[in-house]
């Protein structure tokens, strides 16, 4: 079987070598792999999704030890190709980095996007998705699964939009009742931090593998 139900966390014993965790990796950022976290996943009150490690043992991963060497290898470099891309676009943070600019339009309702890129889902990750699809032989399910996972991140974004909503107008109906204080002089707010894939490849070690 070239999908197990495994855990995507190492397993003592289990060693990859470099292009095999990089053809991993491609996996794990391909819509087969993002649809089973929208479904075993929790929508969080931002719009992100939580995984537990219970559904993470429960995904179907790609055996690459199983795979032919050229497949694991075209993998490799599609997922070279967007780390690459990622860093171009100065990470994968922003919505419309990864939708591109008229998606992120459609699943967040907002105006505000940054015009004219492409996005990720829609040139590295469908070459990704159409190269997974070909190894399992699942070649007529890369377009709707692709639309499966739109929908579902729609939804999610739009229940993050009405729990802001909702959130504001109880903020107001609040301040409305409590009689006006003195302000208080003093700085607001506490770093957040965000990383690019690259950030994160370095931290986990990978980037520094030669």
């Amino acid at each position: 079987m070239l999908l197990l139900p495994k855990s995507i966390l190492p397993r003592q014993g289990v060693q990859f070598d470099e292009v095999e965790l990089k053809a991993l990796l491609a996996y794990l950022n391909s819509t087969f792999t993002q649809v089973q976290a929208e479904v075993m996943g929790r929508s969080t009150g931002g719009g992100m999704i939580e995984l537990d490690v219970k559904p993470l043992s429960s995904f179907l991963v790609l055996d690459v030890k199983k795979l032919p060497r050229g497949d694991v290898e075209k993998l490799a470099r599609l997922f070279d190709r967007l780390e690459a891309e990622a860093r171009r676009l100065d990470g994968v943070d922003v919505i419309e980095n990864v939708f591109g600019s008229e998606l992120a339009k459609e699943l967040t309702g907002r105006s505000d996007v940054k015009p004219g890129v492409e996005g990720l889902f829609n040139t590295v990750i469908r070459e990704i998705d159409h190269e997974v699809a070909r190894i399992l032989g699942l070649e007529n399910l890369v377009e709707p699964v692709r639309a499966v996972v739109l929908e579902m991140a729609r939804r999610r974004q739009s229940r993050a939009g009405e729990a802001k909503r909702e959130a504001v107008k109880g903020t107001e109906e609040i301040l409305e009742l409590r009689k006006p204080k003195r302000r208080r002089s003093g700085a607001r707010g506490e770093g957040v931090v965000y990383r690019t894939l690259d950030e994160f490849m370095k931290e986990s070690g990978e980037g520094e593998r030669e």
